[in-house]
């Protein structure tokens, strides 16, 4: 089986411990994890990262349609 994470962002942020944020700086790099970082450690090749933004799912067709912003 093979997953496909599309997500906007590059990174995981987990949202509930971000408030400790504003008094820590650095503990904003405890709480967030690289995508890429996150999929290399499943290590294997039938997990991949994409980042974009899903806009179409079909699946009928088995397709999906993905924006990826330039730059």
């Amino acid at each position: 089986m093979d997953i496909l994470l599309i997500d906007k962002s590059e990174h995981f942020e987990f949202i509930c411990s971000q408030y400790k944020s504003i008094c820590y700086p650095d503990f904003f790099d405890e709480v967030c994890v690289p995508n890429d970082e996150a999929v290399k450690s499943f290590g294997s090749d039938s997990v991949r990262f994409k980042q974009a933004v899903l806009e179409d799912i079909q699946p009928k067709n088995n397709t999906i349609t993905v924006v990826v912003e330039e730059g």
